[in-house]
């Protein structure tokens, strides 16, 4: 794979750089203040592995409003009640359980493919064999015969030799069943159990019964020596019992040194059998579950035709190519030719080839972009039914309702949100907006922290961002002109590496958001929104900044404002220019030990008792710090 190939799959799962280089309708530095990530964590009620992925993909506002009213169609046309979203969600539901299969092939040390990699030729020229069913399939039929070899040649050694040899010395048919019967029998101390005569061959080859062994220690070997030790001085009636005692002692270790050996030689090769039986088992269950998931992915994609947007998305398209020819990359014909073979038809059986599972674990593991492109199309897939169920299922809720957002043409940019909410607020309250056209085209919003000021601008934000992506929001209608870009200037941090302050920090984030509205071409649309900007320095520079800003962005036509401030100058451009509101949020007096109440309800007008009542406004400070 070349060194642009694999930045790219990097790229594609490193979500900040995603936003940033996939995404110019928002910057990194705004997505993160507009809390867009945690969006999509709050929305993600997807199935597969890559659901998330792909709903982040999903997220990214698009540069088109074609492709936008594409995805408003195609939700649609995925209501639950809906034959295709029933379809779609049958085939998620299947694949979320094959997938299962994939994980051991990304795992860096997965015992069973460590396991796996002994099967295989390991010699140089032999290596090429790795590629041919066929030699793999000879390699294993030969691990076997050998395996079964040395177990039958174990097992005639223990004494069963013997039977076949005298069958074929008398002339008829070996009895297999009184072969087992000597060989289990003839080790035991009874002497009428086991077969006389006794030689160093047979002790040797381990044929020899214990009392064959016992003979040779006390009548040919021990007695004579003892005899010779003691030169004939002490009697034999002495001597008996001592070559006796120790015929018996040899005998009996020898016999069981033997019988150790021979019983450790049948339990190897047993082990070594059942565990290559099990060895390929797993494989091919393993591999019969992954063709599986080809099959039901394929089936996926091809039911996803019907879905314009899903349809249309290059990641589903070159998973549907991929699977449909291959020719292009013949190791990966190879791959999806092997899995819809016979062999992985069905998940237990014994007769299948051995080779064709080696050889498609092995292109497996080469291929392994293959499968997570495949992951990748069914995660879209998933992840665009999971915005359409959220849709479908929340569009008529009372309080916190979702709506297909109206785009309209205008000579400048436009904002209407009914009944708005921010859904990572666990009790939302919703607002209404109304920016542009007859309305003021910039908003100047004021009164004290914890009054919701900051929530309603990264309400107007999120449901300005996901305008661009899904085409629904949340909100019980909302008409706006196409924007270009949302960008937002909430919590510049300093940089000491940089030098930067925090004020410096905030005067430089603010610079590039004038910038950015006077290089925006006069047909695009960008929204601007400003938290207490200028904060860091003096009330009485700030005010007079914060005045100048918004003046500033009165002569950018194509740029809509929204600004939160805490001073009182800024209040004065509605009455200067014109084209400026100022909005409030509610606080009303309370009573008892909760002298004010946050309505956090949008209200026309400066907070003017923020300004001259020094009481309240002191009271409410220390009030809300509680």
């Amino acid at each position: 794979m070349s060194l642009f190939k694999k930045l790219f799959l990097f790229v594609s799962f490193a979500f900040q750089s995603v936003v940033s280089a996939q995404a110019p309708f928002v910057d990194a530095d705004s997505w993160r203040e507009l809390q867009m990530s945690s969006y999509i964590k709050q929305f993600d009620k997807t199935i597969t592995n890559q659901g998330f992925w792909g709903l982040a993909q999903w997220s990214m506002p698009v540069a088109h409003l074609d492709e936008i009213k594409k995805r408003q169609e195609s939700i649609a046309l995925c209501a639950p009640s809906e034959a295709i979203a029933t379809q779609l969600d049958t085939l998620l539901s299947d694949i979320k359980e094959k997938e299962k299969a994939l994980a051991p092939y990304f795992e860096e040390h997965n015992e069973l493919n460590q396991q796996a990699q002994g099967l295989y030729f390991q010699w140089g020229i032999f290596k090429k064999g790795n590629d041919h069913p066929q030699a793999l399939e000879a390699a294993y039929a030969l691990d076997v015969f050998g395996s079964v070899q040395t177990f039958a040649a174990t097992l005639l050694m223990a004494g069963f030799g013997k039977e076949v040899f005298a069958s074929m010395a008398e002339g008829r048919p070996i009895d297999w069943k009184n072969s087992y019967r000597h060989y289990a029998t003839q080790h035991s101390f009874e002497q009428k159990l086991y077969q006389p005569g006794a030689s160093w061959g047979l002790i040797a080859a381990g044929n020899a019964t214990f009392k064959d062994t016992y003979a040779w220690y006390g009548n040919e070997a021990l007695l004579p020596l003892l005899q010779k030790a003691t030169m004939h001085v002490v009697s034999d009636s002495v001597l008996q019992p001592v070559s006796t005692c120790l015929a018996v002692l040899g005998a009996g270790a020898w016999r069981a040194w033997q019988d150790w050996n021979i019983l450790k030689g049948v339990y190897n090769n047993y082990t070594h059998l059942t565990g290559l039986f099990r060895l390929y088992g797993t494989l091919q269950q393993r591999l019969v579950a992954v063709a599986r998931y080809v099959e039901q992915v394929q089936a996926l994609c091809a039911c996803a035709q019907q879905v314009p947007a899903l349809a249309a998305h290059p990641t589903i398209k070159k998973a549907q190519r991929l699977m449909s020819t291959c020719q292009h990359d013949a190791s990966v014909q190879k791959l999806f030719d092997l899995l819809a073979s016979d062999t992985f038809r069905q998940e237990e059986s014994w007769w299948y080839s051995r080779g064709n599972v080696l050889t498609a674990h092995k292109l497996l593991l080469e291929n392994k972009q293959v499968i997570t492109q495949l992951q990748q199309a069914a995660g879209l897939v998933d992840a665009f039914i999971a915005i359409a169920h959220l849709f479908h299922t929340q569009k008529d809720d009372a309080h916190t309702p979702w709506c297909y957002v109206q785009f309209i043409e205008a000579d400048t940019p436009l904002v209407h949100i009914t009944d708005g909410w921010l859904p990572l607020i666990a009790h939302p309250v919703s607002n209404s907006l109304f920016l542009g056209d007859a309305d003021a085209a910039h908003m100047m919003l004021t009164g004290p922290n914890g009054g919701g000021k900051s929530s309603l601008l990264k309400m107007v934000g999120g449901v300005t961002t996901l305008a661009h992506a899904w085409g629904i929001v949340p909100a019980r209608a909302c008409i706006m002109t196409f924007f270009h870009g949302v960008m937002t200037s909430f919590d510049p941090k300093e940089d000491l590496s940089r030098g930067l302050s925090t004020f410096m920090a905030q005067k430089e984030r603010l610079n590039a958001c004038l910038e950015r509205a006077q290089q925006t071409h006069e047909q695009q649309r960008v929204l601007f929104l400003l938290d207490e900007p200028y904060r860091g320095t003096i009330a009485a520079e700030a005010d007079r900044r914060v005045y100048a800003l918004g003046k500033a962005f009165t002569q950018q036509s194509q740029a809509m404002l929204l600004c939160a401030t805490h001073l009182e100058m800024p209040t004065k451009l509605a009455e200067d220019t014109g084209i400026f509101t100022n909005k409030q949020m509610t606080i009303i007096d309370g009573a008892g030990d909760a002298p004010f109440k946050c309505l956090y309800r949008l209200a026309d007008g400066p907070a003017t008792w923020w300004f001259n009542d020094i009481d309240r406004r002191i009271a409410f400070i220390d009030w809300v710090h509680e």
